[in-house]
């Protein structure tokens, strides 16, 4: 019988535990890897986001720093499949974003709920898909007769409030008979609260909103929900998106990666925005 050599029983037994050691280096240098570039990390990349109240969509918190709500829940959930995390940036005054996102001044990344309109179109990448389709609705007072709006003649005449914004994009309802109503357009926070406060002071005789669920919102809020009633406009429905600026040196990649991280996925964002206001209707009821 073979003996077997000590001298190549030990050069085989190095080589074993050689092995082993590397195996293991490169295995603890992925998973440190892995970690390194996960949202919250140290590594992870930051994308900045101007963030501006529109509630429920966007709800600033108790000390009006920071944002919650749907929106920033859903890009936040994308920011991870993009291996991302997110910085909010404001709030920012709606009338000085765009202003922003020209000039670049704030080194800001992109925003949310952003329309097309011709004004910023040239200085936004916007993604093939809108996160949210909102249908744009008239807040009118409960004893206003009108049930549905079927043409012009049904709203001609009114005194409608909305926000002041330095490219305000109405529906064509509107945009084609500015001549025939008188648009009320406030500037500052909280527009909608302080438009159905006006609506209901009969200085106004109807709020309007891009979306159906944000003078609903308010009206639960201020207790409000038994003296409006919400009525969508005839026209088309609104596609609003989240953007990236051209402003930013990283501009034309992160959208390139945001359609990657989204292309598969198949959110129900009215569903988070219904949950949310449900969530506050409830909030209420306990109290």
């Amino acid at each position: 019988m073979r003996m077997n050599n000590p001298s190549n029983i030990k050069r085989t037994r190095w080589r074993f535990k050689t092995e082993i050691i590397k195996y293991f280096l490169v295995g603890l240098m992925s998973a440190l890897t892995v970690l390194l570039l996960l949202p919250g990390s140290p590594a992870a990349e930051t994308i900045r986001m101007a963030w501006f109240a529109l509630p429920p969509h966007v709800i600033p918190s108790e000390d009006g720093k920071m944002p919650t709500g749907p929106t920033i829940s859903l890009f936040e959930a994308i920011a991870t499949r993009m291996g991302c995390k997110v910085e909010w940036v404001g709030p920012i005054p709606l009338n000085r974003l765009p202003i922003y996102q020209k000039t670049g001044e704030v080194k800001l990344d992109g925003a949310f709920l952003h329309i097309k309109t011709e004004a910023i179109l040239p200085f936004l990448y916007y993604p093939r898909k809108p996160f949210f389709i909102g249908i744009p609705s008239l807040a009118v007072r409960s004893d206003n007769p009108l049930k549905e709006i079927r043409s012009f003649e049904d709203i001609k005449g009114y005194r409608i409030g909305f926000v002041k914004l330095q490219s305000v994009k109405y529906p064509p309802i509107i945009e084609n008979n500015r001549d025939k109503v008188m648009l009320d357009e406030l500037t500052g926070e909280n527009w909608s609260g302080r438009n159905l406060a006006k609506l209901l002071a009969h200085r106004l005789d109807a709020v309007y909103e891009r979306n159906q669920y944000t003078s609903a919102y308010h009206a639960t809020v201020d207790k409000i929900s038994d003296r409006i009633k919400i009525i969508p406009l005839p026209g088309p429905s609104i596609r609003h998106y989240y953007v990236f600026h051209k402003s930013s040196p990283r501009g034309a990649d992160l959208l390139r990666r945001y359609e990657r991280a989204t292309a598969e996925w198949n959110f129900n964002y009215d569903a988070m925005v219904i949950a949310e206001i449900k969530r506050l209707e409830n909030k209420h009821t306990e109290k």
